[in-house]
């Protein structure tokens, strides 16, 4: 009888221990989800050693008079802006001389002996003159009195700006080239000479491609005229302004990069 007591005894506190072993796995699993917890809190938390510099930057560049924000500048105004300014510009200058070592170096002599030519003879308020890699742009403003509102007859003044052009390209090196493209707004045409906006546009671009052959002298090869009307603006048709800017005929010259044996110079019509 004593036997069959501590047998059923041993068996009574086994089947107390297989139904506790859950606690055990439940508490590693507790345990395992704070840790993750705890983890997590650490990586997210924003410690104030990393805020400090940051809170100072800012307000040392934002802050133009003491105590708009607590522990703000106080020596001057907006010293950090003017700092911010300058890194500008300078990164600014840095680029325009990265554009200048890409031009053709005949382009840039070129557009800077025109600018000084065309300034001398009281030409260039209407004119910009752009250099890009392997190409210089002269953009005329026929709003600004070289062509006559509906006409494409060369004026005096569009005639003194071809001649010092044509003079500044008699030497250009070989397989240069001159494109002449006209454009106008949008604004319809009131004239009975030409139908439409387009053909005015070609009419005033062959026109100037014809002096400069004509009487500028520059090979025939070399020159070639195109008219697009209205349909290439250079800034929206949306202002007198803007309708203004986009009245132009572009002579656009065109040197491959590798060509340096040309020269400028000023020779006499």
């Amino acid at each position: 009888m004593s036997g069959e007591c501590i047998l059923k005894r041993k068996k009574r506190h086994s089947e107390e221990e297989s139904e506790d072993r859950w606690l055990i796995t439940y508490a590693d699993m507790i345990t395992l989800l704070m840790v993750f917890f705890v983890v997590m809190y650490a990586i997210a938390e924003v410690k104030a050693s990393k805020l400090n510099p940051i809170s100072f930057a800012l307000q040392r560049n934002f802050t133009t008079e003491p105590g708009i924000i607590p522990g703000g500048a106080s020596e001057g105004k907006y010293t950090g802006i003017t700092e911010i300014i300058m890194q500008d510009e300078r990164a600014d200058k840095m680029y325009e001389e990265e554009k200048r070592e890409d031009v053709n170096p005949l382009l840039n002599d070129l557009g800077e002996l025109l600018s000084s030519q065309l300034k001398k003879e009281k030409l260039g308020r209407a004119i910009n003159i752009e250099v890009n890699e392997n190409e210089l742009t002269i953009s005329l403003n026929t709003g600004k009195g070289f062509f006559a509102i509906g006409s494409a007859d060369i004026k005096t003044d569009t005639a003194q700006v071809l001649n010092t052009i044509s003079g500044l390209c008699k030497d250009l090196p070989d397989k240069a080239t001159i494109r002449v493209e006209g454009y106008t707004c949008n604004l319809p045409i009131q004239s009975g000479n030409y139908p439409s906006n387009w053909e005015l546009s070609t009419a005033r671009a062959t026109n100037v491609a014809r002096y400069l052959i004509e009487k500028g002298h520059i090979d025939p090869w070399r020159v070639s005229a195109a008219g697009y009307g209205e349909y290439r603006p250079k800034v929206p048709n949306n202002s007198e302004y803007n309708r203004s800017i986009n009245r132009r005929v572009d002579i656009t010259i065109m040197v491959n990069k590798s060509a340096t044996n040309g020269k400028v110079s000023v020779s006499e019509q």
